[in-house]
Order: C-alpha cells, then structure tokens, then sequence
C-alpha cells in the first residue's frame, strides 16, 4: 500500500491535521497513514481524537505483521522516522504549520521523498529557497493546502532517484561545516597567549 507520513507532528497542529487526515482517508481509503508525533507523550491524545472521529488507530509497538490497507498508525516508538520517511511516498514534516519555526524536512530528502512542510520554518532559514525552487520542498499555506500537495504527491511522486540526485548536488558543497569549525577552534586554542592575555 501506499504511505503517507505526518513526521515530528506538535501538539500546536493536531487539530489542523485532523481534516487532512481525514480527506487523505476519504479519497485514498486504501492508503496508510502514519503519525510520528514529535514528542511520545501526544500519543495517547493522537489515539483519543481518531477514536473520536470514528477511526480505530494501530500502535505501531503493536505491529508484528503489516497492517491492513488503509491503516491509520500512530508511531509509539523511537528511532525508525528515517525508514518511515524511507517507505513513504508522501511526507509532511511538521512543526511548520503553527508557529514553531518547523522541523528537519531534510530527511525525508536524504530518503528520496519530497517532503510537503507549513509556512513557519524560521529554524530552517539557513537553508534558503534553493531547495524549493528545484522542487524539493512543498510550502503550503495551511492545511487545505496540504491536503492537496499531499493528495498530489501520492498520484504524481517525484522518482526517488532524481529527488536523491537533486538532493546530493545540493547538499554536497554544503558538506565539511562541523570538521571546519572544529578546525578554527582547534587552531584558536593552539596559538599562543602573551602574558596578560586574558
């Protein structure tokens, strides 16, 4: 089955999402839903409101076998938001529908997909619009908006392959910042003091 993946999902967008969710089930009832909330503890408050619009959520800690076509699950475990982003072939990175500066939209791309991600990505601002303007980041507005990207993304995926290509031509000259600074600090502590140098 196709997948779509709510990644780092806050607590500040659940009720935004809620709607998207529910088109995605509406007009692709076939295809799973994942939600990766950023922080373990909304899990349950995930669990309560699907169960309140009439969807009966899957822990993934539950899965021992794939679930049925159409499954909603709610990501209950740590560390596997890589091979999920992996074996998506719709994203939505969150934090970036409300006002929390929005979270790494980069993994999805180290995975091939292009990730869809809300207006609100101040901590990402280093990263500038090239990404965008090669097609590797879908802004939306808000969440009508990202029902659409997402419904599109599922019909019309860019293939992995060029999404990786594109990806690595622009991550790789950006490649070497840690070890460079790393370097300066190194050389810094290296030079010698006169007496009276505080």
């Amino acid at each position: 089955a196709s997948l779509v993946v709510f990644g780092s999902v806050r607590e500040e967008e659940e009720t935004a999402l809620l709607p998207v969710l529910l088109r995605l089930r509406d007009e692709r009832p076939r295809t799973d839903i994942a939600i990766a909330p950023r922080h373990m503890h909304r899990v349950e408050a995930w669990c309560h409101m699907l169960r309140h619009a009439g969807i009966t959520p899957v822990l993934r800690s539950s899965l021992m076998t794939p679930p049925a076509s159409g499954a909603v699950i709610v990501w209950d475990t740590f560390g596997e938001l890589g091979a999920l982003y992996a074996a998506a072939r719709a994203v939505f990175v969150g934090g970036s529908l409300a006002p929390l500066g929005g979270q790494n939209y980069l993994e999805p791309l180290a995975r091939g997909v292009v990730p869809c991600v809300g207006p609100y990505l101040g901590n990402f601002e280093w990263i500038g619009d090239a990404l965008r303007q090669q097609g590797l980041v879908q802004v939306v507005p808000d969440a009508d908006a990202l029902a659409g990207a997402l419904l599109g993304h599922l019909e019309r995926p860019m293939p992995r392959d060029k999404v990786l290509e594109r990806f690595m031509a622009w991550a790789e000259p950006r490649r070497g910042g840690a070890l460079r600074a790393a370097q300066v600090v190194d050389e810094l502590l290296a030079m010698p003091t006169q007496e009276g140098d505080r």
